[in-house]
């Protein structure tokens, strides 16, 4: 083999390396059948999203629904096994997303009756408690408080209600959804 023809097999050979995996993607993308697993998602995907008003939802003005991802546990305010078990699955869940637990906030609205503070203040530190809605809040909560007892919701940074866990789905489960979600965002 002379000179001339190795330069052209190794000028080939370099156009194959940069071009190659160009070609086989544009293959698989328009001229093949297969396509890649789809993603699994626990939680129930609220589609469309429905649009949270940048309005405070209680009275006071502290509880709003922007910058930040957010828990939402709707539940009575007697609080029993469910609500319990819905707020201490969300402390956890916040607690085990590490360095990201500064970006999600958890809110309880209370759909009736009055909540126990001494419970929620010993068990819950932090938790944002809606007792008190503002008509905004009220509106919120006849949307949500209508899907089930006890449910938990997620609202992303922009203000869109786009989650909803199910009371029977796992910790695990609800950990692995807001780990994806936090680390494709970088908003909130």
């Amino acid at each position: 083999m002379d000179k001339q023809s190795k330069g052209r097999l190794q000028l080939i050979g370099i156009a194959m390396l940069f071009l190659g995996p160009v070609a086989l993607a544009f293959w698989l993308y328009y001229g093949s059948d297969w396509r890649p697993a789809e993603q699994v998602v626990h939680g129930e995907l609220i589609s469309p999203p429905l649009e949270m008003p940048d309005n405070p939802l209680q009275s006071d003005g502290e509880a709003r629904l922007r910058d930040v991802w957010s828990l939402i546990v709707v539940a009575p305010g007697d609080c029993g096994d469910a609500c319990q078990k819905a707020l201490y699955e969300t402390r956890q869940l916040r607690r085990a997303l590490g360095r990201d637990s500064d970006r999600v906030q958890r809110v309880w609205i209370v759909a009736r009756g009055e909540p126990d503070l001494h419970f929620v203040m010993a068990e819950h530190p932090n938790l944002l408690i809606v007792d008190r809605p503002s008509s905004v809040g009220a509106d919120i909560l006849s949307r949500l408080a209508a899907r089930s007892e006890v449910a938990i919701f997620v609202v992303d940074p922009m203000g869109n209600l786009m989650m909803r866990f199910p009371t029977n789905l796992g910790m695990r489960d609800m950990h692995t959804d807001m780990k994806k979600l936090l680390r494709v965002s970088q908003i909130g």
